[in-house]
């Protein structure tokens, strides 16, 4: 019974002892946990930046840049930590990521608004004074004045098939303004002398 019981203790042994042994390799087996890095991700008028806002240790970040309409990105700058970075493929990418990412990005412009080209009128009984160009969007206005020995009243102006009424009159000059100009504009004049009775 004594050697059964001695062999037993033996057995035991070598089993807790394999037992442990496996445990410990298992455990050694398991690679560590990657490290997650925060992205700072900018907000700017005329863009969005698309990405995720973190990414592992060791892995490749992505991200991508849109413009708004509107804005153009001839003179965008991208940066991350500082450094330059270039798209390709309309793609940035960070190789092999081993810290936080701070993303900037410059440059990124409105458009210019668009001008119209404004044709005044021409023509015997009146000058016209005005910008030759306007910005798509804004009021324009213009004055004629009429000539003396011509009559005033008669005074007709068009910009295109629309008759104009002047907003102002000051003696012989009259001031017409044409509201949120959305292409070129031509203005016609047609102007009476005046009429003397005779006696």
């Amino acid at each position: 019974m004594k050697r059964n019981s001695a062999f037993l203790t033996v057995v035991l042994a070598l089993v807790l002892v394999l037992s442990f042994g496996l445990t410990a390799c298992s455990h050694k087996s398991d690679p560590p946990e990657k490290a997650t890095y925060a992205v700072t991700i900018p907000a700017g008028e005329g863009f969005t930046v698309v990405g995720e806002t973190s990414v592992k240790e060791g892995e490749n970040y992505t991200f991508s840049v849109n413009i708004a309409d509107g804005y153009n990105g001839d003179d965008m700058v991208v940066k991350v930590n500082g450094d330059t970075v270039t798209a390709q493929g309309g793609t940035f990418t960070v190789n092999s990521v081993s810290g936080n990412l701070v993303i900037t990005v410059t440059g990124v412009r409105k458009n210019a608004p668009a001008s119209f080209t404004v044709t005044l009128p021409t023509g015997a009984g009146f000058s016209a004074a005005g910008n030759d160009t306007v910005t798509a969007g804004e009021d324009y206005s213009f004055t004629l004045t009429v000539a003396t020995g011509y009559d005033a009243a008669t005074l007709v102006v068009k910009n295109g098939d629309t008759t104009l009424t002047s907003t102002k009159t000051e003696g012989n000059v009259l001031t017409y303004l044409i509201p949120s100009v959305q292409g070129n504009v031509t203005v016609t004049a047609t102007v009476s002398k005046l009429k003397f009775k005779v006696t």
